[in-house]
């Protein structure tokens, strides 16, 4: 393997260390097509966040693999109605009515992104891009348990101040 590629893989699994505090014992709720689904739920299942609610756009033989209890073929009222008690909403710009409603942050992915700049540039795959994603997510979260008022410790360690989480 090329130092590049070591290094990159590296920096990943740092990453991965820090950011796990994050994920873990989290539960996400994620709308997408069936390949992107199943990215999505297996790099969250990696870090120990559940995929409580998944639905997919079209049924695919992909959605057997998909690391989630259920997975519902379905649209977004669906993920609506399936997501209450998660912490993260994963699916297109079409999900900010219903993480809003479900006061939950929301993570942009797929296609349509159309409230934010940028997504055709936005690199989510390979070791750079699974590091950037990765960050994304926990800084989406971070910010939730801010807006909660619930402090968060700046030791790198994920941890509310208040231990109440």
């Amino acid at each position: 393997m090329p130092e590049r590629v070591r290094r990159e893989r590296s920096r990943l699994v740092d990453a991965m260390l820090d950011g796990h505090f994050w994920f873990g014992g989290r539960r996400a709720a994620v709308a997408a097509g069936p390949d992107l689904l199943l990215g999505l739920a297996g790099f969250l299942d990696e870090m120990g966040c559940e995929t409580a609610a998944a639905v997919a756009a079209e049924p695919s033989a992909a959605l057997s693999r998909i690391p989630a209890a259920s997975v519902t073929v379905g649209d977004l009222d669906d993920l609506e109605r399936m997501a209450a008690g998660c912490d993260l909403l994963i699916t297109t710009s079409h999900g900010r009515q219903a993480a809003a409603r479900l006061g939950i942050p929301h993570l942009r992915i797929g296609f349509p992104v159309l409230d934010r700049l940028g997504n055709a540039d936005r690199l989510v795959v390979g070791y750079r891009g699974s590091r950037s994603l990765l960050f994304e997510i926990a800084n989406l979260l971070i910010a939730a348990e801010e807006a909660r008022g619930h402090p968060v410790h700046g030791d790198g360690h994920g941890e509310l101040a208040s231990a109440a989480h």
